[in-house]
């Protein structure tokens, strides 16, 4: 008997330690997708440079050691050395560029497999993860990355299919009325019961794909996980209330209630420094009480309109499935972070959502754009007219 219970505390140990494991260790998605080779021109303060260039999913992304040497008569001069060890892009502002043990001919061909990964950037001893591609054995990031990294300004002409950089402005990122066309399919992913580990996950994958989501976080839970509230927030995703503590509101009192929106709705302001304007109940559980309460609070319940209940499933193929078959124009998906098998389903649906031309948004961006007027305590299934 003392055996058996001795095997079970060291099995559940091994458990335990796993999961911890697994939920602090960030991963990026790991699926290689297609790069193509872009013609678009360079143009540094008015000088066309030449410059490799991969466009993946609608980005320019170029090498952080051929931007350097672009940028080597500017004000944003920078050296560079790359750590094969640790993975990490050593950057020190103000110093020339060397082309010292660097190969500017690296071989660059139309079509090329690309696989995302999570580089540790340096900049004058300040450290940045930041999303990138390997496309043959180099490292190739994300122009606006880039610019926010060095407080460059970008700026893509359409007309001329050039990139114009001025290293004399200020970085500034797109305003959202660039980012979302109307006119085109849009879906708002959304996950719940978080912020917790894999939350970290889910956020490389959609930092990966420059693309947000909407997190219905459980308010207790942030203060523990503030840095995961904090990444997020910064992404451009939204941060919304599930409530302080997970509660069927339904079995609540209507004081009960109230306690559980607010608590979670200040804490949401407290992170964030904006106040959680949309409330989805745990469980899915509404009532008139409940959402008589929202409506006094000035809170509209959010549910969704594709549920593939991968809470239940663990299965990430049926998950992917059920979404890609299910999924139309101004839908809300409903998701967990709170489990792998979620966060493998993301590597595949983030980039077939996007590949089947829909724009990843939020609910709130959602609304907007689909001219739906948010009421307090009305639930809304999605961005389609109720």
């Amino acid at each position: 008997m003392r055996k058996t219970r001795k095997k079970r505390r060291i099995l559940f140990l091994t458990l335990g330690i796993c999961m911890m494991l697994g939920a602090a260790a960030p991963v990026s998605a790991n699926e290689p997708t297609e790069a193509r080779r872009t013609n678009a021109a360079v143009r540094v303060n008015g000088v066309r440079k030449p410059l490799r260039a991969y466009t993946i999913y609608g980005h320019n992304y170029f090498t952080m050691f051929e931007m350097a040497q672009a940028l080597s008569a500017t004000e944003k001069r920078f050296f560079v050395k790359w750590s094969g060890r640790n993975k990490e892009l050593q950057m020190t502002s103000g110093r020339p560029f060397s082309a010292i043990s660097f190969n500017l001919s690296g071989r660059a061909v139309d079509n090329e497999q690309a696989t995302p990964e999570i580089i540790k950037v340096t900049l004058d001893g300040n450290e940045v993860d930041i999303a990138a591609y390997r496309i043959a054995g180099e490292h190739f990031f994300k122009l606006r990355d880039i610019a926010k990294v060095l407080n460059f300004s970008v700026e893509w002409n359409h007309i001329e299919s050039s990139v114009d950089i001025d290293t004399g402005a200020e970085y500034v990122d797109l305003p959202a009325a660039e980012k979302i066309d109307p006119s085109k399919p849009m879906v708002a992913l959304t996950f719940d019961d978080g912020p917790s580990g894999y939350t970290t996950l889910i956020l490389n994958i959609l930092e990966q794909y420059d693309v947000p989501a909407t997190f219905f976080v459980i308010g207790s839970r942030i203060e523990r996980n503030i840095d995961i509230v904090h990444r997020a927030n910064d992404m451009g995703c939204e941060i919304a209330s599930h409530t302080w503590s997970h509660r069927m509101l339904t079995r609540a009192s209507d004081e009960n209630i109230r306690s559980e929106l607010l608590k979670a709705k200040s804490a949401i302001e407290a992170a964030t420094g904006a106040p959680g304007l949309i409330m989805r109940p745990p469980f899915g559980s509404v009532n008139a009480r409940v959402r008589s309460v929202a409506a006094d609070l000035g809170i509209p319940v959010i549910y969704w309109s594709v549920d593939p209940q991968d809470w239940r499933t663990g299965n990430s193929v049926e998950i992917y499935d059920h979404i890609m078959t299910r999924v139309k124009d101004k839908d809300i998906i409903l998701l967990h972070d709170t489990s792998g098998a979620t966060v493998e389903a993301a590597k595949r649906v983030i980039p077939t959502l996007i590949d089947r031309g829909y724009q990843l948004v939020t609910v709130s961006e959602l609304m907007h754009y689909s001219d739906v007027t948010l009421e307090p305590g009305v639930v809304y299934k999605s961005g389609r007219p109720r």
